[in-house]
């Protein structure tokens, strides 16, 4: 994220300048960069479709799995049902 290895950060910085840019990152943290660009193409993608999405829908390892109603899973295990109906039926 800072473009250095840790070594290269240790043999740059001593143990108080270190120790302060720890305490400033809590109180002002660096910005990620994931999120930043999860920005730039959600409002790109929003110019183009009619049906938005979030900043967090283009980072990757972030989302979070909208919880199901009981009716949902039925509808999914239904469906999943009729496909394995459907391909013992047909010889696959």
């Amino acid at each position: 994220m800072l473009g250095k290895t840790v070594k290269q950060l240790l043999a740059e910085l001593d143990s108080e300048e270190l120790s302060e840019w720890m305490a400033y990152s809590r109180i002002e943290p660096l910005p990620d960069p994931w999120l930043q660009t999860g920005v730039l193409a959600s409002v790109t993608f929003n110019s183009w479709h009619k049906r938005p999405r979030a900043p967090q829908d283009f980072v990757p390892g972030r989302r979070t799995r909208r919880r199901q109603t009981p009716e949902q899973m039925m509808a999914v295990l239904d469906r999943m049902e009729r496909r394995l109906e459907r391909r013992g039926r047909g010889g696959g």
